[in-house]
């Protein structure tokens, strides 16, 4: 049962040292399902006087542990999450999702941003992005892209607009 106070959803605390049980195992693999078929979300974060919402392209591991976006150095996008590390990732499937409303299904990824540096990794995730997105190849090449990664902290899976289910990967539950 989720409650609402405020239009936030209110959710029982879990217990961390639980292991993964049957259902967080389902809503990882419904969320899962979700993000593969979108190559793009919308990046929220704070702005210098209000919120900021953009749309950017990203790629992410198998496992959902990391997900990554490539910006334009010095672009406002770029400078605020330098500013702000906490950002929300929403995707949704309306482009793909049968006619009815009800059936729009939504994912908010509350996670950690960090700019990357390794240039060994930078090369792994210029070739992950570019086999998710060919179209961005010299974007990505581009001595001006710089690569964020994200680590999700929570997952928050919303399905018919009102059912939100969460899922908080093992490995930030230890945090």
């Amino acid at each position: 049962m989720v409650f609402i106070k405020d239009d936030e959803p209110i959710l029982p605390a879990k217990n961390r040292n639980v292991p993964e049980g049957t259902l967080s195992k389902k809503i990882k693999q419904k969320i899962s399902d979700l993000i593969r078929d979108q190559k793009f979300c919308v990046l929220s974060l704070k702005g210098e006087h209000t919120a900021y919402g953009s749309l950017v392209s990203f790629s992410y591991t198998d496992d959902l542990s990391e997900f990554v976006i490539p910006l334009q150095r010095g672009s406002r996008k770029y400078n605020l999450l330098i500013k702000e590390r906490e950002v929300c990732l929403v995707m949704d499937n309306r482009d793909t999702s049968p006619p009815s409303p009800n059936h729009i299904e939504g994912v908010n990824l509350l996670g950690t941003a960090d700019l990357l540096c390794d240039d060994e990794k930078k090369e792994a995730l210029k070739k992950q992005l570019v086999k998710r997105h060919p179209q961005l190849k010299a974007f990505v090449s581009s001595p001006t892209c710089s690569f964020f990664t994200i680590t999700p902290k929570t997952f928050y899976h919303i399905v018919r607009f009102q059912e939100i289910y969460q899922w908080t990967p093992e490995s930030s539950s230890s945090v």
